[in-house]
């Protein structure tokens, strides 16, 4: 096998923009517009990509390794939640547990 397997695709509501998570723990988020070109790519969470979901304004979350990350369209890194349980595919908001479970 060539390269990291894939295991998230997410597409924007639009059509616009194709995110690509994979499965290591190097480059693991590729993100592309609709004529191919390389919008985005980046290092986010440890190994697996659980969720990926493209958001508004060119945001990106995704779910990693127990943990939820939002990054911004400039690649900066807006917040990381670890035990994230799931995020809203509109990123509306997250489920986190509380307590012991």
């Amino acid at each position: 096998m060539d390269g990291a397997p894939v295991q998230r695709l997410a597409v924007s509501a639009d059509g616009a923009r194709l995110a690509f998570g994979t499965l290591g723990c190097t480059t693991n988020l590729f993100v592309f517009n609709a004529a191919g070109k390389l919008l985005a790519e980046d290092k986010l969470g440890h190994f697996t990509t659980t969720g990926l979901t493209l958001l508004d304004g060119g945001r990106i979350g995704v779910e990693s390794d127990g943990a939820g990350y939002l990054r911004e369209a400039d690649g900066t890194l807006r917040w990381r939640l670890r035990g994230l349980r799931h995020l809203d595919a509109r990123g509306r908001y997250c489920v986190i547990p509380l307590g012991n479970g």
